[in-house]
């Protein structure tokens, strides 16, 4: 089937990025589709199927690649895919605009597939030092990339305003085995104040960090950490957060890291 995946792609005339993009998988995963290191899965198939792709012409080789007849199945996938293109470069000219932390940031590019917003790319702030330990300066606070989700899943599952999502990785051991250093958390910048017990991103003296975060008697916070034998907790007063400058940046909505 990889030379097939590999055929429908140059047919098309797109990048492995952007068929990727179209079909809601990783990049290194379509190029290992191509590469016949790794076979798709039934979800994979159905998408391309969905998309246009003719079933038979995917498993087998036989018929015509691509459904067609009034209205092209065909020219639709071109259409669509060019969306993606260009929302692929809109996310890679975005990336260059600062703002992140000081109130600027963009809004998340979508990619356009008949006429519904399908898939949202949010930047990814690898510079941010969001710190899981004892906190770390931030130098450097643009995007350095993007990362697609569903537009409806972000709406259903978690309930949040995609306007208000970034994404940035987190530094540290003090989350641990919750979170690890190189993780990705989704932030929701609409919440800035602790409204619940929950995982924030807070700036205190200066520094970033990721911690739990819980209301306590007299407007005291109280900051936690996963690995509390190394972190233990402490306590944000009135007085010290004026001081020292306590500001919610935002609440995790999700978060992601590697198997292994």
């Amino acid at each position: 089937m990889h030379d097939r995946l590999r055929e429908l792609r140059t047919e098309l005339g797109l990048t492995q990025e952007v068929m990727a993009a179209k079909y809601g998988i990783p990049p290194e995963s379509w190029k290992k589709y191509e590469l016949g290191k790794t076979v798709p899965g039934a979800q994979v198939i159905a998408s391309l199927v969905r998309g246009g792709v003719e079933g038979n012409w995917l498993l087998t080789g036989e018929g015509p690649m691509l459904r067609g007849g009034e209205g092209s199945v065909g020219d639709r996938v071109l259409g669509s895919v060019i969306g993606a293109r260009r929302a692929i470069d809109r996310a890679a000219m975005l990336a260059e605009e600062p703002g992140f932390l000081h109130g600027s940031h963009p809004t998340p590019t979508q990619m356009e597939t008949d006429g519904q917003a399908e898939v949202l790319w949010l930047h990814l702030y690898d510079s941010v030092q969001v710190s899981a330990g004892n906190g770390a300066i931030v130098w450097d606070e643009a995007p350095s990339s993007a990362l697609a989700f569903r537009r409806d899943w972000i709406l259903t599952e978690l309930r949040a305003d995609p306007a208000h999502l970034v994404l940035v990785r987190v530094r540290g051991e003090s989350m641990t085995p919750l979170l690890h250093d190189g993780d990705v958390v989704m932030l929701d910048r609409s919440v800035q104040s602790v409204e619940r017990d929950a995982l924030y991103v807070f700036r205190l003296d200066g520094a970033v960090m990721l911690k739990w975060l819980q209301r306590v008697g007299g407007g005291a916070v109280r900051v936690s950490s996963e690995n509390r034998d190394r972190y233990p907790p402490f306590e944000i007063s009135v007085e010290a957060a004026a001081h020292d400058g306590f500001q919610v940046l935002g609440l995790v909505r999700w978060w992601a890291h590697r198997a292994a």
